[in-house]
């Protein structure tokens, strides 16, 4: 597999539905698009955040629009 194919697969990784706990599925734009419009994350979501981040499967862009939702709507 070329450099650009394997970078191209985690690219597509980071984007996909992961399933949680209770069977809910979430994905870091459904996050980011949640908190923008001033809700509430559930531990589940906080969960996925952390973790993806920790993990490096959520993408910094993805993170940095995060944080600049919590910024100016709150935690």
């Amino acid at each position: 597999m070329s450099g650009h194919a394997a970078g191209t697969d985690r690219a597509v990784d980071r984007l996909r539905f992961r399933s949680v706990p209770r069977g809910a599925f979430v994905n870091a734009k459904s996050i980011i698009l949640k908190k923008r419009s001033g809700g509430r994350h559930t531990r589940e979501e906080l969960r996925f955040l952390i973790e993806g981040a920790l993990a490096g499967r959520i993408a910094e862009y993805h993170l940095t629009a995060w944080m600049m939702a919590v910024f100016f709507q709150g935690m």
